[in-house]
């Protein structure tokens, strides 16, 4: 996996991007990268959580534009809990707010227009990027979760 930005340096959302290879040929990925403020602060290693995201045309891409977290778990690596009018329900007494209290790396990778997450080349992607973010981070290999909705889940 190739990157084309150096390693964020500090906590929050980023935008990451580069390139994946499959059969001989590359294409552009991005991805978003979620570093909370504790990650900055030790040197425990951390989960990571990946969410693939629905598959639609205005999400996919390789561009990594803010569409890609604009629902589900990836909307809650870039706003805060109680900053989208879309909450429903009745929110909980003390809520905790991901952004600054959660103990795990974020990722949320973006799969291309034409592709799926469910079949090659984007199925396998997934897992290397997923092996690339333990290389390059904190991450703890033995926890690692993946979710994600619609066309993600």
């Amino acid at each position: 996996m190739d990157k084309s930005k150096p390693l964020p340096a500090a906590p929050g959302y980023h935008v990451m991007k580069g390139t994946a290879t499959y059969e001989g040929k590359e294409f552009p990925i991005a991805w978003g990268l979620f570093l909370p403020p504790s990650y900055f602060a030790g040197n425990q290693p951390f989960p990571l959580i990946c969410t693939l995201h629905n598959v639609v045309s205005d999400i996919g891409g390789s561009d990594g534009k803010p569409e890609l977290v604009s629902e589900g778990f990836g909307l809650l690596m870039v706003k805060d809990i109680g900053s989208d009018s879309r909450h429903s329900g009745v929110m909980p007494k003390n809520p905790v707010n991901p952004r600054k209290t959660v103990l795990f790396i974020g990722l949320a990778p973006q799969c291309p227009k034409d592709m799926g997450f469910e079949r090659a080349p984007m199925n396998k992607v997934v897992v290397e990027l997923i092996n690339e973010m333990g290389r390059l981070y904190r991450m703890d290999q033995d926890k690692v979760f993946l979710t994600g909705f619609s066309y993600g889940g």
